[in-house]
Formats: C-alpha cells, structure tokens, sequence
C-alpha cells in the first residue's frame, strides 16, 4: 500500500511520476481542509444566489464526460465549500477544480479537501472577489518578464 512507503520511496515517486493508486492514497493525507462536516447539511446553508451561481456552471462543467451522478458530486462539493467560506462563496473557475478531483473518482469529502487546498492552500487569492493573491501573481509575472525577457519579445507581448 502507498501508505506504508519509506520516506526514499516517496520521495523517488514525488521526482519521477507517482501511479494513480498511490495519489488517491497519498493525496488526501496532505490535504489542508477543516473537517466541514455533513456535506448534505452544508448544501442548504448557502445563499440562494451563490446556489444559483453554481448550478449554472454545472451543465458547462466536463458536459461530455459528467453525468447525473458526476453532477450531483460537483454540486454539493461546490456548495459545501460555498458555506464553508461564506466570504468566499462561490466564484467561476472553481467548478473545474472540484471536478478534477471528482474525475480522478474521489468522494465528495475527499474532493472537498482537495479543491479547499488548492483554493487556500495554494492559490489562496486567486478566487475572492478582490482577486488579490491572481493579482499579486501577475505583478511577479510582469517583473520576471521585464528581467529576463528580450525588448522585442516584450513587445510582441505587449501586442497580444
């Protein structure tokens, strides 16, 4: 089992390419998420309009490889996570990385913790309403490229 790997040998997977059965077992012990609880119960404490929000993302999310089951998941992950950072809601974008964590078949509480460490844990920021941690990230990004891009290639960028 992954979880009785020696340190070298997670280690060795980390630099390489660890196998699907090794990430849903190793995954979720490095999830950062407060235990939120009944999900069911979550799903009713979220305003109407972040609710309204996410179900209209719903049937654009994955629509060739989600079905009604698949759907149902996303949802309550995504309104779980809605109520648990009220602050927050609910902002687009996050219907794509609840989904991935659904498509790689964990369950709803799993998934959960996984979409809340990737939003938190590190893209912290990036899906508040102020935007502040994509904004911080695109400073960096803009003084990276006047430091290590050519003129002309800043140009052409300037351009696009």
């Amino acid at each position: 089992s992954a979880s009785t790997l020696s340190p070298d040998e997670l280690r060795a997977l980390e630099d390489t390419s660890m196998p699907l059965k090794h990430r849903h077992a190793l995954w979720p012990q490095w999830f950062i998420a407060p235990d939120i609880g009944d999900l069911g119960e979550a799903d009713s404490s979220v305003a109407p309009d972040v609710a309204d929000a996410i179900d209209r993302d719903l049937g654009r999310t994955r629509p060739q490889s989600f079905g009604p089951q698949e759907r149902a998941s996303l949802r309550r992950v995504l309104r779980a996570y809605a109520a648990a950072n009220p602050s927050v809601g609910y902002c687009q974008g996050m219907n794509n990385i609840a989904a991935t964590f659904i498509a790689l078949g964990f369950d709803d509480a799993t998934a959960l913790s996984g979409c809340y460490t990737m939003l938190q844990g590190c893209c912290p920021g990036y899906h508040d309403s102020s935007l502040a941690g994509f904004r911080l990230d695109a400073q960096v990004l803009a003084a990276l490229v006047k430091k290590v891009l050519s003129k002309e290639t800043q140009q052409r960028l300037e351009m696009l």
